[in-house]
């Protein structure tokens, strides 16, 4: 056989072979790429960006000891053990964490797996508190009963009426494993306005052809407070489910907690036919705020949804709790009543009171963002250590960066050097009452305050911001004191509504060490504020309690009036001492505080209250001598959270951050595309506040009470149609949302806006009475508390492109939101002050409303640009804009009802075509 055709013919067989295969795997890759529907279907893995791995999984040089970054010392090798430890970690993390899985279709995990074993934590949260109250009674019935004949016994037995309000919790607790946490809690609930509908009194002392329609209601403002220790378990096995971590949880608490019954007030009125005094009476009896302490427990389930990335610095909480609250005892009870002994035939009590509320809660975790273990030594101490030691806080915090603050408080409130007299004038037409001066002590339901800081930190122990600070909902009140000089037996107390905002340049100082214990850092600050402030003093009146022969001259009957006053804001200037602590993770690349300290807020002087020439035209009568606070203060301690704009260690002390070829800490601004800069985290939260500028567009009303036979002919007609005053007050947004393309985002919404007095001027009656009862020279006005509330969904279009300046990110966008929404008008009065002919001596006649709930469809626009780090990983970002709210009509505010009474309605109904504000406003956005 020739040897060169052998060869021919094998490398011929060779190359039809190799042609064979190339052909043959060609088609099977064009088959599977035709055929295949499952592998078309198969989730999209998404790689972890490095950022995100543990810091064992970087390069050998960013992986050891960063803390010892930038010290200028020599790195030692580290030892055979240690390399060791480190592969081994390295290879389980790289394993566990290198890829996650993008898909619509679930999956299950460790909760180790995602997230620390230990840690701190705060969370915040809020939800609506639906309240129960148990087997309320009470005798509406006043005593002494020989000064209540016209009204006889009134026996209550049934449900109250209360208006929805936000229940807050703040929470400062430890996660002991993935799945087991406890803390300890504080909860609060106020602005809740309770009150019974109107009860036909039994039987009167007087025959009833004289006295007819005797009737009787108690109103109250209700707040809610407790202190609890809480544990938590969550299902130790999250479910992955498009990037994000969803987990159930359940948990119990116990404590003491108190009710606050303030602003007690028993409403009560009468139609009497007596001769030369035909017509409609009525008497507010102001009775003592009650404090009811109690064992207070309850259980809170939800769940707990979480980014599925390792690096679980937040997360949100969707629940629900139930708390039961104890008992109220003995409101209304006579031996508590003061000087003027009035007080109720049987003390108004419930059983119990208990709540559910639906929740949004924020957790801020005080871990280590890259999901490792903190390192082991800094200056050669181990972190993890039970014997603390000292290390300079530039080991541990950027040296500059952007900050936002969040705190929350109880204030203590200190009113010092009270002076007046709280006499009407001109006297001559409350002559009857005497007079009441001399010194005063306040008493106040204490509030929450809340303060938001955005600022800028200068070095390691200097830092400056801009700092919005206040408290709302405070029903104050002076001592029930007896009147002097009086031909009746009364005493008086000031009454008002205040609410405290401020907004400052603060400063802070802080100490350059920092205290290391267990794998924690702890630094102590001083801080001080100054600016303007103002404070709203809003339905203030003066009450006058007693008895006497008003307003039947020659009979002793309970005297009960509310003389209004003008509502009155007064500037001043704001003084702010604040120290507190500190505390975050023993690492550099952990920029989340966690803020525990008190605070002293001087709020300046209260000048003129009640001044006679700063009254309405229409009625230029207020106090004798103005009431003055010579200097009011408070104390709040406060917990907090604190976040830096620096997320990136590596790029913000090793070397600059680039994009598109430009450093980001660039003096020159440029532009660059989002998507360049896009973490791959698709949720977010975020919270808003600002204050809400409301307009009141076309009210209408007549006061005139029904039926217009008997009222109008008693106390006239008065028309209105002008805009009502009103207290400025925050506008809160809480929202959480899903980014669908870099430049889109969808989210929904809640908004809320509480602590608003609505009162119009007091007018004169445009048609007066025709002589048929016996007062004359009547004036009038109506007076509300309001609150708003939305549910929207709202859907956010941001610029494709970002302006890049000194490492931060500004880019712009727009907004719109539509859903249902809700005005409140509670503790309706309309107050009517007027002369009683025979005796030539004013008196009040109150006609208390029945509250108002208005659904409307209420939408926005919203308008501003965002601000975070310009690195790729920032969690954290601020939003500064404009928002516009339409809240839709309000309508038919004492309109006659099941819940008016036989007379208790407006002749024509208080109605507002239209309400809506404008609020600019600052919010915290977090990425997960």
């Amino acid at each position: 056989m020739n040897i060169k055709k052998v060869l021919i013919n094998q490398k011929n067989k060779m190359k039809k072979t190799f042609f064979t295969l190339i052909i043959l795997f060609t088609c099977q890759g064009l088959l599977f790429s035709e055929s295949s529907d499952e592998e078309r279907k198969a989730p999209k893995l998404v790689r972890v960006p490095l950022s995100f791995l543990p810091s064992n999984e970087k390069d050998a040089s960013s992986s050891s000891s960063s803390q010892d970054m930038g010290q200028g010392e020599k790195k030692r090798a580290p030892s055979k053990k240690k390399r060791e430890r480190l592969k081994r970690k390295r290879r389980i993390k790289k394993k566990k964490y290198k890829y996650l899985i993008n898909s619509w279709e679930p999956y299950w995990v460790s909760a180790k797996d995602i997230e620390e074993e230990k840690y701190l934590f705060f969370q915040a949260n809020i939800g609506v508190g639906f309240l129960y109250f148990d087997k309320v009674r009470g005798n509406l019935g006043g005593v002494p009963a020989n000064l209540f004949t016209a009204n006889g016994s009134i026996p209550f037995q049934g449900r109250l009426r209360y208006n929805k309000t936000p229940l807050f919790e703040y929470l400062l607790g430890y996660q002991f494993k993935p799945f087991v946490s406890a803390a300890f809690s504080y909860q609060h609930q106020d602005s809740v306005s309770i009150f019974t509908k109107f009860i036909n009194s039994q039987n009167t002392g007087i025959p009833t052809g004289r006295v007819i329609n005797a009737q009787g209601q108690l109103r109250s403002q209700f707040a809610i407070d407790a202190f609890m220790l809480k544990g938590f378990a969550e299902f130790p096995w999250p479910m992955i489910w498009k990037l994000a971590a969803f987990s159930p949880y359940f948990g119990a608490g116990i404590g003491v907690g108190w009710q606050s019954w303030t602003n007690n007030e028993l409403d009560l009125m009468y139609t009497t036919n007596e001769a030369g005094y035909a017509g409609y009476v009525s008497s507010q009896i102001f009775l003592k705020s009650k404090y009811s302490a109690n064992l207070v427990w309850g259980l809170d389930a939800g769940l707990k949804i979480q980014s599925a990335f390792p690096s679980n610095n937040f997360c949100v909480k969707l629940g629900c709790k139930y708390n039961q609250w104890g008992q109220a005892r003995s409101i209304g009870k006579i031996q508590d009543q003061g000087s003027a002994k009035l007080g109720l035939f049987k003390p108004f009590k419930v059983k119990t009171v208990y709540s559910f509320a639906p929740h949004l809660a924020f957790q801020w975790n005080i871990t280590d963002s890259s999901f490792s273990l903190p390192p082991d030594r800094i200056n050669g101490h181990y972190v993890n250590t039970w014997k603390p030691f000292f290390a300079d806080a530039s080991e541990l915090q950027l040296p500059k960066a952007i900050f936002t603050e969040f705190t929350g408080g109880v204030g203590f409130l200190y009113f010092a050097g009270l002076k007046g007299n709280l006499t009407m004038s001109p006297p001559t037409s409350y002559g009857a009452y005497g007079q009441c001066p001399g010194k005063y002590s306040m008493r106040y339901n204490r509030t929450p305050v809340i303060e938001y800081v955005f600022g800028f930190k200068l070095n390691q122990w200097v830092k400056v911001g801009f700092s919005k600070q206040f408290q709302s909902n405070i029903y104050v009140h002076t001592k029930l004191k007896p009147n002097i000089n009086s031909t009746v037996a009364v005493s008086s107390q000031f009454q008002a509504n205040l609410n405290l905002l401020a907004g400052a340049l603060k400063v802070y100082i802080e100490i350059p060490k920092a205290l290391i214990w267990k794998n924690l850092a702890y630094s102590a600050y001083v801080a001080g504020a100054f600016g303007p402030c103002w404070q709203s003093w809003n339905r203030m009146g003066l009450a006058i309690k007693g008895s006497g022969n008003q307003p039947f001259p020659g009979r002793n009957s309970a005297i009960g009036y509310l003389f209004p006053l003008r509502s009155k804001v007064i500037p001043n200037p704001y003084f702010m001492a604040d120290s507190g602590i500190k505390i975050k993770n023993a690492r550099l690349d952990v920029n989340f505080y966690m803020l525990i300290g008190c605070k002293y807020s001087y709020w300046g002087a209260s000048r003129n209250l009640g001044e006679v020439l700063q009254q309405y035209p229409a009625y230029r009568e207020g106090l004798f001598r103005a009431f003055t606070i010579k200097q009011l203060y408070s104390f709040a301690p406060y917990l907090g959270v604190q976040w830096d704009f620096g997320d990136s260690f590596q790029y913000t002390r090793k070397k600059p951050y680039t994009v598109d070829g430009r450093e980001t800490n660039a003096i020159v601004p440029f532009f660059a595309q989002i998507k360049n800069l896009y973490d791959g985290r698709p949720y977010y939260a975020q919270v808003n506040t600002g204050i809400g500028f409301l307009y009141f567009e076309r009210v209408r009303s007549n006061f005139a009470g029904g039926p217009a036979q008997r009222n109008m002919d008693i106390f006239g007609e008065f028309a209105y149609s002008d805009t009502p005053g009103y207290n400025r007050t925050p506008l809160f947004e809480f929202l959480v949302g899903r980014r669908v393309q870099p430049w889109l985002n969808i989210a929904l919404s809640y908004y809320y806006q509480g602590g608003v007095a609505i009162s119009t001027p007091i007018i004169a009656a445009t048609r007066p009475s025709v002589g048929r009862g016996p007062l004359n020279n009547v004036h009038a006005r109506f007076v509300s508390n309001f609150r708003a509330d939305a549910l929207l969904l709202k859907v956010y279009f941001k610029m494709p492109f970002s302006m890049i300046w000194m490492k931060t990110i500004t880019r712009p966008y727009v907004a719109a939101g539509v859903g249902p929404g809700w005005q409140s008008w509670t503790r309706i009065d309309v107050q009517r002050v007027g002369v009683l002919t025979a005796v030539n001596t004013k008196v009040q006649m109150d006609q208390p409303l029945a509250q108002k709930i208005s659904a409307n469809v209420v939408w926005t626009i919203d308008c501003g640009f965002k601000t975070s780090a310009a690195f790729p990983n920032s969690k954290i970002s601020s939003t500064f804009g404009m928002k516009f709210v339409d809240w839709g009509q309000a309508y038919s505010m004492g309109k006659q009802g099941k819940l008016s009474g036989s007379r208790n309605f407006l002749f024509k109904p208080f109605k507002v075509r239209m309400v809506y504000s404008f609020a600019p406003y600052f919010g915290i956005q977090w990425n997960f």
